[in-house]
């Protein structure tokens, strides 16, 4: 099938360089979104409600101009090599310059999200409700970014790993960096919640509730200067499950609780009901309440600053984790006797999931 397109403005421009960036793949989007509730008896004191949507996430315009327009003619950049300093920019020539490039796959998938839940709610008396549930999403064809897929092209495995020698050799030697942008990436989540509602009675009214969760993805940031941005270097671009692991914003316990007290206080209380003049403004209508939100913290995976797999993906070592020694409770020096993780032997294989802290547990 024919792709390029000709540029009205320029109908002598190049085929190839009038075409669109990618293809686009959001007009065949469909969003169903199904809900169902029940009430079995129980003077209707009793709902049981489930539902299933889903929802496609937008391709950002920033995700597109960087991604889209870094590339040759457009756009030169490049990585010299051993520069002589201080005046090495009109010292540096093309056979020293190591061509870099940002790009993204022209069939690129429409992001999307699977969500689904299911809870029952039962209400006592005349002003309590209690509820319990699930609910789960699940994202498919996220947005990556790939600091480097230009990596180096690894030996085989040694001891189960992955082995990258001293000679490196790239994917596409023509370039250096290629930084990528795929939606390839994947998310799960799944919780239960539980809450409680007491509606205003009495003077008084609260809510509570509780979740518990475990969020999942194979990348949770796609640029920088978003908040979680630990999972954006990619380790080993032959392997993408290998980034997998708890999210950045992943929260195990999330308990949030509010409530609402009217001091018995003034007109038509308790206490000074029968105050009136300017007495009874001053003491009368003052409510005291409060939220209280206790959870648990998120994971931080420690990556190294270095490329010590010699692998050569991207800048800093690519997100390349410490590989502590099996057993160990010292993410500093790898055990009780001091030994640094990454021996003769191993010490430049990449282990997934290596290195990651987890928030200790309420």
């Amino acid at each position: 099938m024919e792709r390029a397109l000709t540029c009205a403005t320029f109908p002598s421009a190049p085929r190839a360089l009038s075409a669109p960036p990618f293809d686009n793949p959001s007009l065949k989007n469909f969003a169903p979104r199904i809900g169902l509730a029940w009430a079995p008896g129980d003077n209707g004191r009793l709902a049981i409600r489930a539902g299933f949507g889903v929802f496609y996430d937008q391709i950002l315009s920033q995700y597109m101009i960087l991604a889209g327009s870094r590339v040759p003619p457009f756009w030169v950049q490049a990585n010299p090599r051993n520069p002589s300093f201080p005046d090495f920019i009109s010292k540096v020539s093309l056979k020293d310059i190591d061509p870099r490039v940002d790009t993204l796959p022209f069939d690129i998938d429409q992001p999307y999200r699977l969500q689904y839940n299911l809870s029952i709610q039962k209400q006592f008396g005349s002003d309590l409700v209690f509820s319990a549930g699930y609910i789960g999403s699940r994202g498919i064809h996220l947005t990556r970014a790939v600091a480097d897929a230009n990596a180096n092209i690894p030996q085989g495995f040694v001891n189960g790993r992955l082995f990258w020698p001293t000679t490196r050799r790239r994917l596409n030697p023509v370039w250096s960096t290629i930084r990528y942008r795929p939606t390839d990436g994947n998310s799960f989540y799944n919780s239960f919640i539980a809450g409680i509602m007491k509606r205003f009675s009495s003077g008084v009214q609260f809510q509570a509730s509780y979740t518990f969760g475990r969020s999942v993805d194979d990348s949770s940031a796609v640029f920088n200067e978003q908040e979680f941005r630990n999972t954006i270097p990619v380790a080993n671009i032959f392997d993408r499950t290998s980034e997998r692991g708890l999210s950045d914003f992943h929260v195990a316990h999330n308990f949030i609780a509010n409530y609402l007290w009217e001091l018995p206080f003034g007109r038509a209380q308790r206490w000074g009901g029968n105050l009136s003049g300017a007495a009874g403004w001053l003491v009368s209508g003052w409510q005291l309440s409060g939220i209280l939100n206790i959870a648990s913290g998120t994971p931080f995976t420690p990556v190294l600053s270095f490329d010590r797999a010699r692998a050569g993906a991207g800048r800093a070592g690519g997100g390349q984790r410490p590989d502590l020694i099996s057993g160990s409770n010292n993410p500093v020096l790898g055990g009780p006797a001091g030994r640094i993780p990454g021996q003769p032997g191993e010490k430049h294989g990449h282990r997934p999931g290596a290195g990651e802290l987890r928030p200790q547990p309420l």
